[in-house]
């Protein structure tokens, strides 16, 4: 049984990892860092991109579970999930420690 939760972290902080090979992604990590929390119109300025192209990144990264959005208006806003890192960090050094 715990092979099993351990083999579901992994899997999961894979999934992430993966997800974040993409330079634009980790660009938008970066610039929510910065700015703690953006529209994806502040984020196209940021990062100089067609908002399509930005949004498509944006909903894989609230897919795995890094970015949180909260909805003012007719506006949604994106924020880093700092929890789901630690997770993911948690995991990667439970691994290291083996």
């Amino acid at each position: 049984m715990k092979s099993q939760l351990i083999y579901e972290k992994v899997k999961a902080a894979y999934e992430i990892f993966n997800n974040l090979q993409q330079p634009n992604r980790l660009k938008i990590i970066e610039v929510l860092h910065r700015h703690t929390e953006c529209t994806v119109g502040e984020l196209c300025e940021h990062m100089q991109l067609d908002q399509g192209l930005v949004s498509h990144h944006l909903r894989i990264l609230t897919k795995i579970g890094l970015l949180d959005v909260r909805k003012n208006g007719k506006y949604m806003h994106y924020s880093i999930n700092y929890m789901r890192l630690a997770q993911v960090r948690s995991v990667v050094g439970d691994l290291a420690d083996k």
